[in-house]
């Protein structure tokens, strides 16, 4: 072997050779790299400047974009569209693709009961024993207590003895006896007279006379709150709503003497009372109920 050819391999076993060799190696693709990149950059930047002079206005595609898409700008300027529509309060998004559903379910969207009467609904098999589910007791005796103290206040405006005997208090099952078995004026009448009647019906109240003007104050339906509240947990004690769920507002009509009465000129109703519910889409099942009184 000649020196020469000795002096290569020996240069070769060298680790600072070999990095020496690859840098230069690398530079000079580089460079030819880049001068094939500067002609090839030239022709489509002047292709570029071209289209950019010729257009004038926005394409057909950059119209349709900019009508369904909101545009949002982040503070660095650049401007891209948002993926999501926004709601009327501001805040709720709704999305505009569909969800992936090939994911985990979250623990509170579960379904774990299905949907259906439940407790003692499941027994009911008539309709007076499905009234009696939402009239129950509890409700029967608000009526009772607050008619009874509504009766002891007027009760000194009757003196003869006639008028004395139809305004005794009430109780329980006379005031069942307005609609105990679906016939309410055959119960009535069997039940009582006349006159009694519209006594009953003139004193008839839902709430405690005697603190009603400080609850007014700070709720227009106090009159009939507790009554309300009583119904709403019957509502939602005794059946199990769907995964459809929707809350919407409704108006309900009415003409009559109210303060928080509505005039809503879009309705068909036009006049009466607006109330939000919340209730099962498939069912048409009424779970939670609020009216709207006011600001």
């Amino acid at each position: 072997m000649s020196d020469s050819k000795k002096r290569r391999l020996e240069s070769s076993k060298n680790p600072e050779v070999w990095e020496r060799w690859l840098s230069e190696l690398s530079s000079s693709e580089e460079s030819a790299m880049d001068e094939e990149n500067e002609t090839e950059v030239d022709e489509d930047t002047d292709i570029y400047v071209n289209a950019a002079e010729e257009s004038d206005h926005e394409t057909e595609s950059e119209l349709e974009g900019s009508s369904d898409d909101e545009i949002l700008s982040d503070d660095s300027g650049t401007s891209h569209p948002q993926n999501f529509y926004l709601g009327k309060d501001n805040v709720t998004k709704w999305k505009k693709t569909r969800p992936n559903l090939q994911v985990r379910i979250r623990s509170h969207n579960i379904i774990k009961l299905l949907p259906g009467t439940k407790g003692n609904a499941r027994n009911v098999e008539t309709e007076i024993e499905c009234l009696n589910l939402f009239v129950n007791d509890s409700v029967i005796r608000i009526i009772t207590v607050s008619t009874n103290l509504y009766i002891q206040k007027v009760r000194v405006n009757f003196q003869e003895d006639r008028m004395n005997q139809d305004a005794r208090e009430t109780d329980d099952t006379e005031i069942r006896a307005f609609n105990s078995q679906g016939n309410g004026v055959e119960s009535c009448y069997l039940a009582m007279s006349e006159k009694r009647f519209r006594f009953l019906i003139r004193c008839l109240r839902f709430d405690d006379i005697n603190i009603i003007q400080q609850r007014r104050a700070i709720d227009k339906l106090a009159p009939i709150r507790e009554l309300f509240e009583v119904f709403l947990v019957n509502f939602q004690s005794n059946f199990i709503g769907s995964e459809f769920l929707t809350v919407d507002e409704q108006l309900l009509a009415f003409r009559g003497c109210c303060a928080f009465k509505q005039y809503i000129p879009s309705k068909p109703t036009k006049f009466g009372i607006k109330t939000f519910a919340m209730v099962d889409a498939k069912t048409s099942y009424t779970f939670n109920v609020e009216t709207y009184v006011g600001t």
